[in-house]
């Protein structure tokens, strides 16, 4: 008796020291977003808003409640994070807590006021890859998703048959670095960021304000002067613009260089309006025609 008591003391110890997979863990952290995104929708939103929101979700799913809309939601969104919690449990990548923990406050108090503006913002250093989760696998080594590669710019190029007359079918790749200054570019003519794609096929540095230019790419600001065939300067916060490369801020809001808040001073946030489903720089597919953008 004395043996079992001690036995269940034990195990309660282990269970109060490493608990349950925490919400801001790579287990728990699909989990949550769906319990923050179920709460948003059935507290702060009424049947109009929220088939509004929506649309063909709510058919397709079926939900009429929040416990109902939980389930559907992790049913089907849920799965599809398993290669992040799975590369992390396996090694291929780490994972912070913490940072995850800060990049769900502002939802977590838009749930709790029912503000939208606050629920939806982007906020700043809260990209999946390299923010929350850190790739461990260096370019050349085996990967399963391009998460896993330490080198943020790095893609898991998928192997191929040694036989070109057969193809191999595989998730199985190397992390691979895109090519920089005097590397081919890729087939699709592509280059590491800061780098372009010259005439000749090989990747060079893009050019600082004053230096020559014949087309935008050239140019680290993406803007070239055609008149004096000359890169531009990056422009100032109100500066215009077409991409984020073109601002002082490295944030183009509207074809104006801002500060990079994803609530603009023009726009009037009501309950439920907004769409927080581009957080955290991921996407993953819903089983209805159009994709929606998760974490």
């Amino acid at each position: 008796m004395k043996r079992l008591a001690l036995l269940i003391a034990s195990l309660s110890l282990a269970i109060a020291v490493t608990g349950c997979p925490g919400q801001y863990s790579a287990d728990g952290f699909c989990d949550h977003l769906v319990d923050l995104q179920c709460q948003y929708y059935f507290k702060c939103c009424n049947a109009a808003e929220r088939a509004e929101q929506l649309g063909s979700m709510m058919l397709y799913f079926g939900f009429r409640n929040e416990d109902e809309c939980k389930t559907e939601y992790r049913k089907h969104l849920c799965p599809q994070f398993q290669v992040y919690s799975e590369a992390v449990a396996q090694g291929r990548a780490t994972w912070k807590d913490d940072v995850a923990k800060s990049c769900y406050e502002h939802m977590e108090k838009g749930v709790s006021e029912c503000d939208a503006a606050e629920y939806s913002k982007e906020v700043d250093g809260c990209d999946l890859r390299g923010d929350i989760m850190q790739g461990k696998v260096a370019n050349g080594s085996t990967c399963f998703i391009d998460a896993e590669c330490t080198d943020l710019e790095a893609e898991c190029e998928e192997k191929k048959s040694e036989d070109p007359n057969k193809v191999l079918i595989t998730v199985e790749g190397t992390c691979k670095a895109p090519p920089r200054d005097g590397e081919a570019c890729t087939p699709g003519g592509d280059c590491a960021d800061g780098h372009y794609c010259d005439s000749t096929d090989i990747c060079r540095v893009q050019k600082p304000a004053g230096q020559s230019c014949t087309n935008a790419e050239e140019c680290e600001s993406w803007d070239c002067d055609w008149t004096n065939s000359v890169c531009n300067p990056k422009q100032p916060n109100g500066g215009t613009c077409y991409r984020d490369e073109q601002c002082e801020s490295g944030h183009c809001d509207g074809n104006t260089c801002g500060t990079g808040t994803s609530t603009d001073d023009n726009y009037t946030y009501q309950i439920c309006d907004g769409n927080p489903f581009s957080l955290f720089g991921m996407t993953f597919a819903l089983p209805v025609s159009m994709p929606v953008p998760l974490p």
